[in-house]
């Protein structure tokens, strides 16, 4: 190939209509067949290209233009071996037609998926918001138009969405980090956050909408943390042996008789030892309860935890490393629809006992209550008799209503 005689024979800008027209042309059917036509050339251009082709000089209309003759003028010159190769010589690239280059993006980016599906890892209902997300134009908007960067991201939501639920409560950067090789690959302001609890979403039973305000309960829902010192427990006069930062916080505020709030951060980060191989533990639902405690009882309180309604990633980790350490649980919660969920959840998940939340309980104190039950009532599998009691009354019985005793049993 001559690249002199290539510019020589095709580069004069009144041939670039013919160029442009060959472009496209040999973009979309590449078989150097057929004819080309310049519908309505200017008077330079028509002289040129018939020049070009050695043919009868041509005053008005259209130039049609044989491709395999133009071919054969390219070979007798000795610019080029063929049509193809001299046009991709002479534009610096293969021959592009807009429509075609469009329609190839947008079959990348809408297959983009079919590589995580090949690896048959991946839940069913991912794979088919991965699609979604390839098809509308989602994804490839998230990764700014650029289809390695939006395959990255894929990679990393399979990658994700494999790793969910972790066996234990994880920080959220500490997930990431693990999963991602990078503690801030989950952050609220990367395109990927948001992805991937749109996934979990569609891969769950969830009904919570994506938005910035529930980005905390999602992650909570697949055991994962946000922020893990806005998840806490409340703690009064729990035994410990005094030693970590655990036990000292613990036993100093026990001396006095003082609640101590603990963090997810510091139940993961340090241990806790009961002093006592076996304790009983009480554990409320409301921190009332708990405050009353340590006004009328102090120091002379028995060892509670409040969980403060569902219970956190926080109170789960206390309650689980109490019932770990050989303690006794006692739960007791508000006589509510949410309060007979939680107390179900509570006993059935650390294996705690019932504190005064039999049917006799809430017949003793129902009549102090002007509350009505809302809704239908949930099973007491503790208790078969306290879900009949509770239909036959319709009263809610809030555990403030009985907290007068509820502090006669934590009297030491």
């Amino acid at each position: 190939m001559d690249q002199t005689k290539l510019e020589a024979l095709l580069g004069a800008e009144s041939l670039r209509p013919l160029i442009r027209k060959l472009d496209r042309r040999l973009a979309k059917k590449p078989e150097v067949a057929g004819h080309v036509t310049l519908k309505n050339p200017s008077d330079e251009t028509r002289e040129a290209v018939t020049a070009l082709l050695g043919l009868p000089p041509k005053v008005a209309g259209p130039v049609r233009v044989s491709l395999a003759k133009l071919e054969q003028t390219i070979r007798d010159s000795g610019a080029a071996a063929d049509l193809t190769t001299a046009l991709t010589r002479l534009l610096g690239r293969k021959p592009q037609h807009p429509a075609v280059e469009t329609r190839k993006v947008k079959d990348e980016w809408q297959s983009a998926w079919q590589v995580i599906a090949q690896t048959k890892m991946v839940p069913a209902a991912a794979l088919d918001y991965f699609r979604d997300i390839c098809s509308s134009g989602v994804l490839r908007r998230a990764a700014r138009g650029s289809l390695e960067e939006g395959q990255r991201i894929l990679q990393s939501l399979a990658a994700c969405i494999t790793a969910i639920p972790p066996d234990e409560p994880t920080p959220l950067p500490v997930f990431a980090a693990h999963v991602l090789g990078d503690s801030h690959a989950l952050d609220i302001d990367r395109p990927i956050c948001t992805l991937l609890l749109r996934t979990i979403r569609k891969t769950s039973e969830s009904t919570i909408s994506v938005t910035k305000e529930n980005h905390r309960q999602m992650w909570s829902e697949v055991n994962i943390i946000q922020d893990e010192l806005s998840s806490t427990v409340l703690v009064l006069n729990l035994p410990t042996d005094g030693t970590g930062l655990l036990g000292r916080m613990l036993s100093e505020h026990a001396t006095i008789g003082e609640p101590c709030r603990l963090t997810f951060r510091q139940l993961r980060i340090h241990a806790l030892s009961l002093v006592d191989s076996s304790p009983t533990i009480f554990v409320c639902e409301n921190p009332s309860i708990l405050a009353a405690a340590a006004s009328q009882l102090g120091r002379q309180s028995r060892p509670l935890i409040c969980i403060e309604g569902q219970p956190s990633h926080a109170s789960a980790k206390l309650l689980t490393a109490c019932k770990k350490a050989g303690a006794r649980l006692l739960y007791h919660g508000d006589f509510d629809r949410a309060g007979l969920q939680i107390a179900a959840q509570v006993l059935d998940r650390f294996a705690a006992e019932p504190w005064r939340m039999a049917a006799s309980d809430y017949r003793d104190s129902v009549s102090q209550s002007r509350l009505s039950f809302e809704g239908p009532v949930p099973s007491t599998p503790w208790d078969s008799d306290l879900a009949d009691e509770i239909r036959q009354h319709r009263k809610a019985l809030l555990e403030e209503s009985v907290v007068e005793v509820l502090l006669k049993d934590l009297v030491w």
